[in-house]
């Protein structure tokens, strides 16, 4: 399985080294940049699995990328800022971040809010993989591929016996 990519964005060279430290640390590739118009080119090139984002950052502030990136993409967005107030805090979730920590932080509490992101992920994956096959007794339907077996031995159905096949079944569920 490969590594998963962070981008993070923050001017303090201090903040993003440390960051990246505890992340590759626990196995993630982590590539750093100083504005957000590097980070949100980069993206554009290639997606990262996950973004960190200060907010207070010279041209394009973290608030406005974070905004900008979700009208492309629902990559998770961890904010990280000093900006502590209710009303910041809240601009930045109802901007699409799906977290925001404020500075000064723990990084082990940073990995920790990392981790339990991609867990949701990929619970989230695997129930979508579920919700798209279809048990009953020995036979599977896979209702993406249309494809049907029976004690492990594919059965061939026309489109109409296949749906008649899948109506029947999720009744009968």
């Amino acid at each position: 399985m490969p590594k998963k990519l962070i981008y993070i964005a923050d001017d303090e060279i201090k903040i993003q080294k440390l960051i990246e430290m505890f992340l590759v640390k626990e196995g993630y590739e982590v590539i750093t940049y100083s504005n957000g118009e590097d980070l949100l080119e980069a993206f554009k090139e290639k997606r990262a699995d996950m973004l960190i984002l200060d907010i207070m950052m010279p041209g394009i502030d973290g608030l406005a990328l974070c905004a900008e990136l979700r009208k492309i993409s629902n990559v998770p967005i961890i904010i990280i800022s000093a900006k502590d107030s209710e009303t910041d805090k809240i601009a930045g979730l109802m901007l699409g971040s799906d977290d925001y920590m404020t500075k000064p932080f723990s990084p082990v509490e940073l990995v920790l809010r990392v981790k339990k992101i991609f867990r949701l992920i990929d619970v989230k994956t695997e129930e979508r993989k579920d919700s798209n096959l279809l048990k009953i007794l020995d036979v599977n339907i896979n209702i993406d591929s249309k494809t049907v077996y029976c004690n492990g031995k594919k059965l061939k159905f026309t489109p109409i016996e296949f749906n008649l096949l899948l109506y029947l079944a999720q009744k009968f569920k």
